[in-house]
């Protein structure tokens, strides 16, 4: 392990361990300070996330990095890049799960959280990302103002590292109660917290991450994907899931142009809407449009 991987990282190598056990990089009860255990799970990372270290790896040394289980500046910037904590293996997160026919249509949510957001901002960009996957597949997610008629509760708070968000997933259980957690520390957009908040409400309904950086579920959070795509729609089917049985009404915007795809936000966002889930805010300067 190279001697100056914790000032790369910027903070201590037993954090990041404890980060890539949680990623589902390296198993559960195996010793966290062997250096080849560590290597390992670096490199299992490395490997996931190849296009982006390469990526990293032409802005630090003019080339792609080899995955060799090595903590660089490249690999750093690879490790501290914000995202979803929900482990990357189906060995670590567990089997496919989902929300059985009898309740999938009546899965309430609830949350109470204290962003760096209006609550007006929070309100519908939270609907938003609901009506998203109402729309995808045979669901109906909806809002309920007591947390103990929900289903899915969501609540903010301070998290360590570069964790966005986490949520628990679907326990192929009428009765399961789901929480997922949005941290507090992260200077919020609406735009931002819709992206997250759909992936992790992708999570609740059963979705693991998927290893292409075009899905909504992919673990790093893209400023150009808040909404299901083919793939995240594709997977939940083979999971169980079938069509949307009626098409929700749009999130309202603030303004609506000459276009009815095109919106304004409460926030000042604007999005154009289209079938793959993006938006027109910008080109991508980091593979995968990462915020």
């Amino acid at each position: 392990m190279n001697e100056h991987a914790e000032e790369f990282l910027g903070c201590a190598l037993a954090d990041t361990v404890n980060d890539l056990w949680t990623w589902g990089h390296v198993d559960k009860g195996t010793d966290a300070e062997d250096p080849a255990i560590i290597a390992a799970g670096v490199r299992s990372y490395q490997e996931f996330f190849k296009p982006h270290l390469d990526w990293f790896g032409r802005q630090e040394h003019g080339r792609a990095i080899v995955a060799d289980g090595e903590i660089g500046p490249a690999t750093a910037r690879l490790l501290n890049m914000p995202r979803c904590s929900c482990p990357d293996h189906e060995e670590a997160r567990g089997s496919a799960r989902n929300w059985p026919e009898e309740c999938r249509f009546d899965i309430g949510t609830h949350y109470k959280l204290r962003l760096n957001l209006k609550a007006e901002v929070v309100d519908e960009r939270w609907q938003a990302a609901l009506a998203e996957w109402n729309r995808a597949v045979g669901v109906r997610l909806h809002v309920v103002t007591d947390r103990s008629d929900s289903r899915i509760w969501a609540t903010s708070g301070p998290i360590s590292g570069s964790t966005l968000a986490w949520s628990q997933l679907a326990q192929n259980s009428c009765s399961a109660k789901l929480e997922e957690r949005y941290n507090t520390r992260i200077n919020w957009t609406g735009q931002y917290f819709q992206a997250v908040a759909a992936h992790e409400l992708g999570h609740a309904l059963g979705l693991g991450h998927i290893q292409d950086s075009r899905a909504l579920l992919y673990p790093y959070a893209r400023k150009d994907i808040y909404q299901p795509t083919s793939l995240d729609i594709k997977q939940l089917k083979r999971q169980g899931y079938g069509d949307p049985i009626e098409t929700p009404d749009p999130p309202t915007p603030k303004k609506t142009f000459i276009q009815s795809t095109v919106v304004t936000w409460s926030d000042g966002t604007v999005n154009r809407h289209d079938s793959g889930g993006g938006s027109t805010d910008g080109e991508d300067d980091v593979p995968g449009g990462i915020f």
